[in-house]
């Protein structure tokens, strides 16, 4: 079914396939936190979206990069309108190899990391550093399905971001627009059964250190939403004093979820210099020596 179109299905079929997904766990992707996934049922289905919602400089791209870099085994495809291509294959080397991002940009540049030797090629992750619109995003992925396997169509899909899809036809500014875009991305996710990971700016009332909240999405995309997990940086507030730990941290906390309904407290990760992102269950296996 195409996006926009409308099909109607008998009710006992509706039944059946529901019970046929919950029997398959595999259907979900999962961030790969354990502080977060146990609170989606493991992850977010065909159809469902989960909005990363912060301002700039949060560490919204991190947190989406991760959750590729956390699902290996599953095809994923990235579509990254703001990050040029370059960017995102540079930090997802380092997270997959877990070495300093730095380090990982000179061995690039240097020659002494050899393409045929970069982990990322056991990912089969596809990447559009192209300015998209959902039409767009859907030929993309029927020209995969055309050209690859069934082993490697894309399992879910991480955007990156919202504001920066085109609206094919619309006239429509601020906030309309991201209305528009939002309701669009649901509509999508749905028609072509694929769970979404989306990047989406908070409004610019609300500072880079303070806590996201309901009303913290800019324009819209809050009530569209299957999950929102606001995230922020304390240590950009300039009263603040701090140092190298508490800059490399930063807060997350889920204030929307649709699929369990359960919430979590304000989280704490760290980003690595490899830019991978420590949830606090891994952190409190780091203090306890188990990892």
């Amino acid at each position: 079914m195409s996006p926009g179109e409308a099909s109607y299905h008998l009710l006992s079929d509706q039944v059946k396939r529901t019970y046929e997904f919950h029997a398959d766990p595999s259907k979900r992707i999962g961030t790969g936190w354990e502080s977060i996934d146990p609170l989606i049922l493991g992850g977010i289905a065909p159809g469902e979206v989960f909005y990363i919602l912060g301002r700039s400089h949060t560490g919204k791209s991190m947190f989406l990069l991760n959750v590729i870099r956390n699902n290996q085994a599953s095809p994923s495809i990235l579509f990254t309108i703001e990050m040029p291509e370059h960017q995102a294959i540079t930090r997802l080397t380092a997270m997959v190899m877990v070495q300093d991002h730095d380090l990982i940009q000179r061995q690039m540049r240097n020659n002494h990391l050899a393409w045929e030797a970069n982990p990322l090629l056991n990912y089969d992750t596809f990447i559009v550093d192209d300015s998209v619109s959902f039409a767009a995003m859907t030929e993309v992925i029927e020209k995969i399905k055309h050209d690859y396997f069934e082993e490697l169509w894309p399992r879910f899909v991480c955007l990156d971001y919202l504001e920066l899809v085109r609206t094919d036809g619309s006239r429509k500014e601020g906030y309309e627009r991201a209305e528009v875009l939002a309701r669009d991305l649901k509509a999508w996710s749905k028609a072509m059964q694929l769970p979404v990971f989306v990047v989406h700016q908070s409004n610019m009332t609300r500072k880079r250190w303070e806590s996201v909240d309901e009303n913290s999405a800019r324009g819209a995309g809050y009530t569209e939403a299957d999950v929102v997990m606001g995230v922020w940086h304390p240590a950009s507030d300039p009263k603040v004093n701090h140092d190298r730990d508490t800059w490399q941290t930063f807060k997350a906390q889920v204030i929307k979820n649709r699929i369990s309904g359960a919430l979590s407290e304000q989280l704490t990760f760290k980003l690595n210099t490899s830019l991978t992102l420590d949830d606090p269950v891994t952190l409190d296996r780091m203090t306890m020596g188990l990892v």
